[in-house]
């Protein structure tokens, strides 16, 4: 997926441990990039081997030199694929007996109707890194409830990766259903005395602040349904649940003897029939990793207003992998054939990253993508927009840049000794 060019791919294959005087030279040319430290330790490790001495003993000494500076990259993932599948075969499960419950439970009512769960996050792509903190989350589309229409209105002018949106709740005739004789009697054209002891609160007098929709009083509510619903569904005559305070989402913990399962329920709005939706929280991606490659535009859900709701590709991200995935022929070596190729993939991959660090830009994967896959669904101005650079804060700031340029070679010198340890 990646095109490098050949010049860069042989670079860094030297860097890779195939030429260690070679990558010594460069590392001298990215002396003013602030890649000293890292050069010194390659230095150092090209000499050892070029003294021919010590054997094994330096070889060793080369592993714990690399898990010295700082956890080599094989160990950022963690959590066995089995547990993983496990986990999210046990939360999608769970999510399904909670739809049909709480489907049931708003039928006759003006509350937001809660659609099918969407596994998101790094557990539902199949790996996570070192510091995942355990927790399985889901997003739960909703939808207004009848004489009820969302319209989500953009916090901030302009596409940037960390939009938020205001859902404003409109009311909407229904005088035709009751025509057709059915139940829901009209907000707009029915006086309140009319509607008497019959009328129900509309959404607007629930959930909303002002017109719109209100993140936190939205989680109150899903927090009720859930503890009322969870007697419901089977998998309550085996596992024990227990809730942990959240503002911004329904979390909570089931146990049944050793095991452990935490879940988090996110709720969000869908834009249009797009794979795009506004969160009540920021996804686990949103929440940000590392900064000092990518500007920090990271979401802090305790300084949002309760009304704002996060902007997320979370889906639309997880179906470009169920489309990679699918694209495997059944019964193939596929998995063999990446195992062999992972070294020359690793080299690809720094030399690319190395040509968007000294270009100074890296294009965002959703925004303004025009080459994602037809079946991805996204509205016409995330298609259309000129795609966003996660790089721009490198070029405004040379303090940044070297920083950057300095956390490359330190990342470069442990796939360095990552690959020359097998």
């Amino acid at each position: 997926m990646i095109k490098v060019d050949d010049n860069d791919r042989n670079k860094d294959e030297e860097q890779g441990g195939v030429n260690v005087e070679a990558s010594k030279n460069e590392d001298r040319k990215e002396d003013e990039q602030g890649n000293v430290a890292a050069r010194e330790k390659e230095g150092s490790v090209g000499g050892e081997e070029e003294n021919g001495s010590g054997g094994t003993e330096d070889r060793e000494d080369t592993r714990d030199a690399g898990n010295n500076q700082g956890i080599l990259l094989v160990d950022y993932i963690q959590w066995p694929v089995e547990e993983l599948e496990g986990g999210c075969s046990l939360t999608a499960e769970l999510m399904e007996s909670f739809t049909h419950v709480f489907v049931d439970r708003v039928s006759n009512s003006f509350y937001p109707v809660p659609q099918e769960a969407i596994g998101v996050g790094s557990a539902f792509e199949g790996w996570s890194p070192r510091d995942w903190d355990g927790v399985y989350r889901v997003l739960v589309p909703l939808n207004p409830p009848p004489g009820h229409a969302f319209h989500l209105e953009p916090n901030s002018a302009g596409q940037t990766a960390a939009r938020t949106f205001s859902v404003r709740v409109e009311l909407v005739c229904t005088c035709k259903r009751e025509q057709l004789g059915q139940k829901p009697l009209c907000f707009l054209h029915h006086p309140k005395k009319k509607l008497g002891r019959k009328r129900k609160e509309s959404l607007l007098e629930t959930l909303c602040t002002g017109s719109y929709l209100d993140v936190e009083k939205t989680s109150q509510w899903f927090y009720q349904s859930v503890r009322c619903s969870w007697r419901h569904v089977p998998e309550s005559d085996s596992w024990h649940l227990a809730f942990q305070p959240c503002s911004r989402s329904c979390r909570f913990q089931l146990s049944k003897g050793r095991r452990r399962l935490a879940v988090e329920m996110l709720f969000g709005v869908r834009q249009g029939d797009s794979d795009i939706f506004v969160v009540s929280q920021p996804t686990e991606a949103q929440k940000g990793g590392s900064s000092i490659f990518v500007s920090s535009q990271s979401i802090e859900a305790n300084f949002m207003a309760s009304t704002a709701w996060p902007e997320t590709y979370a889906v639309a991200e997880a179906k470009f992998f169920r489309h990679i995935a699918g694209q495997v022929p059944c019964e193939s070596l596929h998995l063999k054939c990446l195992q062999e190729g992972i070294c020359a993939a690793a080299v690809d991959i720094m030399a690319y990253l190395r040509r968007c660090l000294q270009s100074k830009r890296l294009e965002h994967f959703v925004l303004g993508n025009k080459r994602l896959p037809a079946e991805i669904s996204l509205p016409l101005a995330v298609r259309r927009v000129e795609p966003l650079n996660l790089f721009e804060h490198l070029a405004r700031d040379p303090a940044a840049h070297r920083e950057a340029m300095q956390a490359y070679g330190q990342l470069r010198f442990r796939l360095w000794v990552l690959l020359s340890s097998h």
